[in-house]
């Protein structure tokens, strides 16, 4: 090539290198000289710390440091301790603090800026409880023989380190005692944590059987159908910020009344009245969602594996179950939510209360929430489009200002339109309506997301059943 061609071309590589070069796709390098942290009256620093992507003395390119800042405000209101989380960072003043750890060249020395606003952490347990499946179920048979009360106390961020204590009682529908005590960090980075729990139960009413996907409460007026005593410790392993191993062992000693086994044989997998159960599971968790109460952005996967085994009789089952959600962002205003859920179980004896399948936890479709549809496999897809009627508006109430924890409200406003469909498969029960078919089901709804983990929501469905009907949602941290 001639020389005198060659400099043009020497000249474009040069370029292109300059401008594909990392250093110049990110933009400009920051040096963290150091973090503060304001607002926290109550919380420990070393709580909010151990949320945080980004570390002190460490260089960031612009783009990554102001993605990890959004992941640290989705961490920090995650832990339900905050109201509000505000971030920023500022040119640094003085002299960088020395980091041999540091290499490299950087534009800027700036100091990140954490502003906090914490929640009210004690709570007296005053409240009732829905006994049902879901909400709308509750509202279409007003059953109020089906409602509980609770009385207690729940103490959350207990010593300022995210422990929480939940000591309280029920009564109505349900009669019981428990004890909770969660989020115990074994050490300082919150890579280990355990929860212990102990309650004991007392039941009048028992759902014993369904039929035609409905399910059928039996109750007794003399005495309890049903008595339980469970304790159970989990053990979490946290190796990084958003991927969390649970390990949990629970011990029940369950006993009912003969009833049960007189109009359903198959209720529980034993012809006994009495059982004492260990229940081992395992939880694979990882978490990328902005915010989990209602997630607009990012992913959540999981996945489950559990056994169960009678040590009064030969009875034992196992059950692997999976669940992945994925959010996208469209526009300022735009969004869509697809979830997929799914599981499989075996057993050696037919049980009824181990076969819920769709209508139950976190597999569901909506416009089915009157019926329940069972199986030992099912599968669900929930896919939503949402649109922003109303971006987030904060106001304040004057006469609360004497307790500023409660006097800053927040709200924001979603539309969405649905398609769910699922199928579940039930090898015990061949012919019954809804087991062993494909269903699916459309329409819209409106949510109202608020401050405490509050969503309320509303939604008209229609299904392939040709049912149409109003539902209700209510999702909180406190039920």
């Amino acid at each position: 090539m001639d020389k005198k061609h060659d400099i043009p071309y020497i000249i474009t590589c040069a370029l292109l290198i300059f401008l594909l070069s990392p250093r110049h796709a990110c933009g400009q390098d920051f040096y963290i000289n150091g973090i503060s942290i304001s607002g926290n009256k109550h919380t420990k620093e070393v709580v909010i710390r151990r949320e945080l992507p980004f570390k002190a003395g460490r260089i960031y390119g612009k783009q990554s440091l102001d993605e990890q800042i959004e992941s640290a405000k989705g961490n920090l209101m995650n832990t339900s301790l905050f109201n509000y989380v505000d971030i920023t960072y500022s040119k640094a003043a003085g002299t960088p603090a020395p980091d041999h750890e540091t290499a490299g060249d950087y534009d800027e020395t700036i100091d990140i800026n954490i502003r906090v606003e914490e929640r009210w952490y004690i709570w007296p347990l005053l409240g009732i409880n829905f006994e049902d499946r879901n909400l709308s179920s509750w509202f279409r048979e007003m059953d109020f023989t089906k409602i509980s009360g609770d009385a207690g106390i729940i103490v959350d961020n207990l010593w300022g380190l995210n422990h929480s204590l939940n000591i309280g009682g029920s009564f109505g529908y349900k009669k019981a005692a428990y004890i909770k005590y969660n989020k115990i960090s074994l050490d300082r980075n919150g890579k280990h944590s355990i929860n212990l729990s102990a309650s004991y139960t007392l039941n009048s009413t028992e759902n014993i059987i369904a039929l035609n996907n409905k399910p059928v409460y039996l109750k007794i007026n003399d005495g309890y159908i049903k008595k339980r005593f469970a304790a159970s410790i989990k053990y979490t392993n946290r190796p990084i910020l958003r991927l969390k191993n649970d390990f949990t062992v629970e011990y029940a000693n369950v006993s009912i009344a003969d009833t049960i086994l007189k109009i359903n044989p198959e209720y529980w997998g034993s012809g006994k009245t009495h059982r004492e159960t260990i229940t081992a599971t395992y939880e694979l968790k990882y978490d990328r969602r902005d915010y989990a109460q209602y997630p607009t952005e990012g992913y959540y996967a999981e996945a489950s594996l559990s056994g169960i085994f009678d040590l009064n009789t030969s009875f034992r089952m196992g059950k692997l179950s999976a669940q992945f959600e994925l959010y996208n962002k469209l526009s300022d205003r735009w969004f869509i939510a697809n979830a997929l859920s799914a599981g499989f179980s075996l057993k050696n004896n037919q049980a009824y209360i181990y076969d819920k399948a769709i209508g139950y936890g976190d597999a569901n479709i909506r416009g089915f929430e009157y019926v329940t549809i069972d199986g030992q496999q099912y599968v669900t897809s929930n896919n939503t489009v949402r649109f922003c009627l109303m971006p987030t508006k904060i106001f304040t109430i004057d006469f609360l200002s004497f307790i500023p924890k409660f006097n800053k409200i927040h709200f924001t406003i979603y539309a969405n339109a649905f398609f769910d469909m699922g199928y579940a498969y039930n090898v015990n029960m061949p012919d019954v309506p809804l087991d062993d078919k494909f269903l699916y089901s459309a329409g819209i709804g409106i949510d109202v997301v608020t401050y405490y983990d509050i969503v309320i929501g509303a939604h008209c469905a229609v299904t392939n059943e040709g049912n149409a009907g109003i539902f209700f949602t209510l999702r909180t941290a406190f039920f």
